[in-house]
Parts: structure tokens; C-alpha cells; sequence
């Protein structure tokens, strides 16, 4: 789960218990997935607002903390396609 306090909270499937928390992000997260490793170990991938994809291990024991930071990388922005044109209306 992600808020606008740039936090990330997860929770179990089984029992929908808390299982941990990350906040003061570089960013709000806009989209979370789960992507399994080639051994099948659970990773967290957040995209935020400004185009920073973060990646986290989520395979430790909760004492731990259940997010492993791994890595950052920032998408470059592309040129929007469209610009809006400024108009006068009831003219």
C-alpha cells in the first residue's frame, strides 16, 4: 500500500497482518507490482511521481525490516507530444 505521506506500508496475504513500512521516500510511490526473481524471491518495485523506480528485496525477516533496498534508476523524461495552445475564449 502507498500513501501521499511517501509511504510504503506492506502487508501479508495470508492474514492481511503488518509486515512493514517505509516512509520519508525520495518521492509518492504511483504504482507498486511484485516481481518474483529467477528463484522465485519476492521484489518490490515502486514507481514514483518524478520517474524514479525503486527496487527492494522483500525476502527478510520482519525483526530485519522487510524492505532490502537494492537499487535507483531514473527514466528520462520524454517531450510531451502535445502542447496545449493558449486560446481566447468568447472572442
Amino acid at each position: 500500500m502507498s500513501s501521499y505521506g511517501m509511504q510504503i506500508a506492506a502487508y501479508s496475504h495470508e492474514g492481511d497482518d503488518f509486515v512493514g513500512f517505509l516512509e520519508d521516500l525520495q518521492d509518492y510511490p504511483k504504482a507498486l507490482t511484485i516481481v518474483r526473481g529467477a528463484d522465485g524471491a519476492p521484489y518490490l518495485l515502486a514507481g514514483c511521481r518524478t520517474g524514479i523506480l525503486s527496487l527492494y528485496l522483500m525476502d527478510r525477516p520482519v525483526k530485519q525490516g522487510i524492505f532490502a533496498k537494492l537499487e535507483d534508476r531514473w527514466l528520462p523524461r520524454r517531450p510531451a507530444q502535445y502542447r496545449l495552445a493558449a486560446t481566447s475564449h468568447g472572442k
